[in-house]
């Protein structure tokens, strides 16, 4: 039941904040590039409603219980409180040390901390995961979509940034 509670309120969220990221307030599109600053925005907030359904679809399915699944976040157990609350610590974490140390090296920690406190321990698989998908969102972002990502105090000390 929890899942379901928590997935209609990030769908909710979700749509509300991207319905509200195309308020002309926002930008104007007298010059073209500025459409590109709601454009990370809106990838996020999709993929949060994407995931928000996910949850919706996984939760009623285990109501007819044909599915076998369980629900994402044991609320009514102490660990899972404790993963939650260990989910935000890294999240805030990594959104503290990105402006310090740079996109990369605050993403790769931050996954590995975030996988390995949801419970994988495919350690091989983790650490690849950790270290290849900070560089293919960095090149979608900073390539592809040609938006700039935080470079650190680290890198710019040593004249890299």
């Amino acid at each position: 039941m929890s899942d379901r509670i928590f997935g209609f309120a990030l769908l909710g969220l979700g749509a509300i904040i991207f319905w509200s990221t195309f308020n002309p307030d926002w930008f104007s599109l007298s010059d073209k590039d500025e459409a590109r600053t709601v454009l990370v925005p809106r990838v996020l907030l999709v993929l949060i409603i994407f995931m928000a359904a996910l949850l919706l679809v996984r939760s009623f399915l285990t109501a007819t219980k044909s599915a076998g699944f369980s629900e994402a976040v044991a609320w009514q157990d102490r660990m899972g409180w404790v993963r939650f609350a260990m989910a935000t610590a890294i999240v805030l974490g990594v959104a503290f040390a990105m402006p310090r140390l740079g996109f990369y090296l605050a993403m790769v920690p931050g996954i590995a901390a975030m996988a390995a406190a949801m419970g994988l321990r495919r350690w091989i698989l983790l650490t690849g995961v950790a270290l290849i998908a900070p560089v293919i969102a960095w090149y979608i972002i900073v390539q592809i979509a040609e938006l700039s990502l935080p470079e650190g105090k680290v890198f710019s000390a040593f004249g890299l940034g």
